[in-house]
């Protein structure tokens, strides 16, 4: 996904539904302390192959809300791991970041 200020829902289901390859999406808001302790936890990681990692920052906005409602977001930080568009598993626990990256390493995206 391209680095941009701003993203809607259409851009976010969109990049979704067509990234070529596994990954982990981190949702956090902005301002927020938690979010970018487990933003440095996941680049402390090495993430295995395919595996790519993407951000959305949510704010008050009504393109963040929406986007919010649309991923099902409860709370923030949460990190998302998608398969060919497809939830595998969600967290905001560091301590299950591996976990839920093993769960990436095994998609299998079709063509491959």
């Amino acid at each position: 996904m391209e680095s941009k200020e701003q993203v809607n829902k259409e851009e976010l289901e969109r990049f979704l539904r067509n990234i070529p390859h596994p990954v982990l999406l981190g949702v956090f808001g902005e301002n927020c302390a938690p979010c970018e302790e487990l933003e440095a936890e996941i680049a402390n990681k090495k993430l295995p192959g395919e595996i790519s990692f993407a951000k959305v920052i949510l704010g008050n906005e009504q393109r963040d809300i929406e986007i919010a409602d649309m991923l099902g977001m409860e709370t923030i930080p949460t990190v998302v791991a998608f398969c060919q568009g497809e939830e595998l598993g969600r967290t905001g626990d560091p301590k299950e970041l591996d976990s839920l990256i093993d769960s990436l390493s095994h998609c299998r995206v079709e063509g491959q």
